[in-house]
């Protein structure tokens, strides 16, 4: 789930074909749910999941699961330029979370399905977004954070 907080209308949302049709499928175990995070296929250039290794090129899947508009066509769409704040529930089960924690993208344990989401940033590796209050405990559960432009972490 992805709920934006902030208005998302300057934000640019482009729809991309998927390298896998089957996860837009929702009857699929491990299908795409909004919140997660895509990169383009080193090949094909279509969206994918991370994998273990976090890459700068990576953005927030808005496609709700099960619509049947995707399906049809083959692509989701994604939140790809400009910063936001929203909340998700598609961030790492053993995640700490704290204000001011910097967040990567990578492959990740989520209610048993290892999904591409938030999880903390360690050295080296690119931040793309920010923990900022409140903290899950406080908001149903969910992540709040800001999207900010890639870095690198030192």
């Amino acid at each position: 789930m992805l709920a934006p907080v902030t208005p998302i209308n300057d934000v640019y949302r482009l729809d991309h074909a998927v390298q896998d049709a089957t996860l837009i499928n929702p009857n699929t175990v491990n299908s795409y749910e909004a919140g997660e995070f895509l990169t383009p296929n080193a090949t094909t250039g279509r969206m994918e999941r991370v994998g273990a290794t976090p890459v700068a090129d990576c953005y927030a899947l808005f496609t709700e699961r099960g619509d049947y508009t995707s399906q049809a066509i083959g692509k989701v769409t994604m939140l790809e330029l400009g910063d936001y704040i929203a909340d998700t529930d598609m961030f790492d089960d053993a995640l700490t979370a704290t204000v001011g924690l910097a967040l990567s993208v990578h492959n990740a344990t989520v209610g048993a399905v290892t999904r591409s989401v938030l999880t903390q940033a360690a050295s080296g590796e690119f931040v793309h977004a920010v923990v900022i209050h409140p903290l899950p405990a406080g908001n149903s559960g969910l992540l709040r954070f800001r999207k900010i432009t890639p870095y690198v972490l030192p």
